[in-house]
């Protein structure tokens, strides 16, 4: 971790506007875990409802360092993502939206299974 004075200038003054986001059409798979905190949890809500092509998975039983401390649960779904973009199978029909206000809790079936992209014909 060598960068963490950068990290905290860019986190503390080079803040980019929520709107900023709206414009960003490529394909976002947006990863949380059940027992992230609470103020990742925030940020989860306003990047899913602002950006247009994001499916949200939440992971139950992880935390929000996932990637790091349970590799075998979430590589295979970055995986499945990868290959559904470069398949040119993902459309904004594969992508889920929670709307703003909805409930994000790990019981909320519209956004805890990731959607498989279909196998090429």
């Amino acid at each position: 971790m060598t960068n963490v004075r950068g990290w905290a200038h860019a986190l503390l003054s080079e803040p980019t506007p929520l709107t900023a986001f709206a414009s960003l059409n490529m394909p976002v798979l947006y990863l949380t875990g059940q027992h992230s905190p609470a103020s990742s949890l925030g940020v989860a809500r306003l990047l899913t409802s602002t950006l247009p092509n994001v499916e949200w998975v939440t992971l139950a039983g992880l935390g929000h360092m996932g990637p790091t401390t349970h590799p075998q649960v979430v590589n295979p779904l970055i995986e499945t993502k990868r290959r559904c973009v470069v398949s040119r199978q993902v459309t904004t029909q594969d992508s889920r939206r929670l709307p703003t206000g909805a409930d994000q809790g790990p019981g909320n079936s519209r956004h805890n299974h990731p959607k498989r992209c279909p196998e090429p014909a």
